[in-house]
């Protein structure tokens, strides 16, 4: 249960600062912009599944 609320928690900060904080645009190309973020947050996401386990400062996702 405490996951969940962590995972909640994080998304709602992610989903906050998306929609106060200003940030340029890397092309006006929304499609471009799509493929950018899908692969930047699948390696993230990959890197957090592969390397973060190995890591004893940080907890494994239950995704793992």
């Amino acid at each position: 249960m405490e996951v969940c609320i962590e995972n909640a928690l994080a998304i709602l900060l992610l989903a906050v600062s998306l929609a106060l904080v200003p940030y340029p645009d890397v092309t006006p190309d929304k499609l471009l912009s799509a493929l950018f973020g899908g692969f930047f947050i699948g390696t993230v996401l990959g890197w957090l599944c592969v390397v973060a386990p190995s890591l004893t400062v940080l907890k494994s996702p239950p995704c793992c």
